[in-house]
């Protein structure tokens, strides 16, 4: 496995910060990347400003500068964890992300009370803008809500299809759950087809949440966050699957992953998981959010392959468990990730919110 990082903007001025980093494609070619993120006020928790788009004309050499996407701007939320990808079947990039709503701004306090909804934005590749954010539909054409695809990675399937892992709770204040919605989109609108069963798991206080799915060799494979480890579950449809199991080394031992999201770099003849985890060094980083490592995945059984991991970004005090991986060819993806520079004097190990992009490549 070869790798390349590359800094794309760094520079932290001590009240807000960028995070929620990702890249997609707006061709088939991945020449033309766009990074969306957006600022964090540090004085509050997930308390988000608008999101901004880059665009790069040279598949990643050279980018323009961030500006906010006036599409994105709703009465009583802010549009959040936004992940774009390229749907080949229309050649068009689509971001979808969940959104969060505040009590107040001054100071910056959430409110637990709104429902989750999702929303997603449809690329112009001619004004290099999002467009006006919009949830997805029912049937009937009635908007859909109640749950979230914040920090989740989709599937297209080859009738352009598009599977999307979703996370919810059933009752106020409740567990969450994950699970698949099969959508179709029609240029215009996402519409609700059909959907797979709940996966929950009654010993993490919190549930499961940020699923992500990816498919390899026949497989659909789902990993899941969860306060006290990462899981996975496997499905032959994309829809219904297994309970989820921890992740465990090819040792059977646990990996030391635990309350931060997975993703998947899939390639030809691999499949990888990308994480974070306690590597005995990283203490001092908020729960052990750096750096990022990818690890290859053993179908059978279902675990990493401890020998093959490598770390792919530095770890200089700041977190890093927000993060997306851009499939690009089956020999070529990008995982995109951005020190997200609380608490408050993690810079003193060297983070500058860094925007890290590493190209990850077979050899």
């Amino acid at each position: 496995m070869q790798q390349q990082l590359k800094i794309i903007r760094e520079g932290f001025e001590g009240k807000t910060c960028y995070v929620q980093s990702r890249i997609g494609s707006a061709d088939h070619t991945g020449t033309h990347l766009i990074l969306t993120t957006q600022k964090l006020i540090l004085a509050g928790s997930d308390t988000y400003t608008l999101i901004c788009s880059m665009f790069s004309n040279d598949g990643g050499k050279t980018w323009s500068e961030p500006i906010p996407q006036t599409g994105f701007e709703q009465i009583d939320r802010i549009v959040c964890d936004f992940v774009p990808s390229f749907h080949q079947k229309s050649s068009t990039l689509i971001g979808l992300g969940g959104s969060v709503s505040y009590k107040s701004l001054e100071p910056p306090i959430l409110d637990y009370t709104k429902p989750m909804q999702t929303f997603f934005s449809i690329y112009n590749k001619e004004t290099n803008t999002w467009g006006k954010v919009k949830p997805p539909m029912d049937k009937d054409g009635n908007p859909l809500g109640g749950f979230t695809a914040a920090c989740c990675r989709r599937y297209e399937l080859k009738n352009g299809d598009i599977l999307q892992p979703v996370y919810r709770r059933l009752t106020p204040g409740g567990k969450l759950f994950a699970n698949v919605i099969r959508f179709a989109f029609d240029g215009n609108n996402l519409i609700w087809k059909e959907e797979g069963n709940l996966l929950g798991m009654e010993s993490e206080e919190r549930g499961l949440a940020e699923p992500s799915i990816a498919y390899f060799n026949g497989i659909y494979y789902l990993t899941l966050r969860a306060d006290s480890r990462g899981y996975v579950a496997t499905s032959v449809d994309g829809l219904h699957f297994s309970e989820p199991k921890v992740w465990t080394w090819d040792t059977g031992l646990p990996v030391p992953t635990y309350n931060t999201q997975q993703n998947w770099v899939v390639q030809k003849d691999a499949l990888y998981l990308v994480y974070t985890r306690k590597d005995g060094k990283n203490d001092h980083v908020f729960r052990n959010r750096a750096p990022l490592y990818l690890c290859k995945v053993d179908p059978t059984p279902l675990s990493l392959l401890h020998s093959t991991e490598i770390a792919l970004t530095p770890e200089r005090g700041a977190r890093m468990g927000n993060f997306g991986v851009t499939h690009i060819s089956d020999k070529t993806s990008i995982v995109v990730t951005t020190e997200w520079m609380q608490p408050l004097g993690c810079e003193k190990y060297g983070s500058n919110n860094a925007v890290f992009a590493v190209w990850v490549e077979e050899e």
